[in-house]
């Protein structure tokens, strides 16, 4: 059974990979590579990542973990919603609307127990 999308798994592995890196920056492609994650999706989602303000950047030097603990919750919710974004582009496809109001109805005994996942 498939609970959560490939989009919040591999931000989960890079997130986690910049979090326990001892270098301060890292280069997307090296993030990518270290993690195997699909060049496709990497990069799109660091920069996903950075306007959430879950991960920061720096221009010519690379990515690098932002102090601030997450718990799960916050970082499914803040990574989620590259899917909500797309679906808002698209209000009349009938199946991605649905979608969202499955993912926005996650049952609050699951969402509390994130809640209570530190990453």
């Amino acid at each position: 059974m498939k609970l959560f999308s490939k989009q919040l798994e591999y931000s989960y592995l890079l997130y986690i990979l910049l979090k326990e890196s001892t270098e301060t920056y890292l280069k997307g492609e090296e993030i990518i590579q270290k993690t195997d994650v699909p060049k496709s999706w990497g990069l799109r989602l660091l920069t996903h990542m950075v306007n959430r303000g879950i991960i920061g950047s720096q221009k010519g030097k690379g990515f690098f973990s932002l102090s601030d603990e997450l718990n799960f919750w916050e970082f499914y919710v803040s990574v989620e919603t590259l899917n909500f974004e797309s679906i808002r582009s698209n209000k009349s496809d009938e199946r991605r609307l649905k979608y969202k109001e499955l993912i926005l109805n996650i049952g609050i005994e699951v969402q509390e127990k994130m809640k209570q996942i530190k990453i």
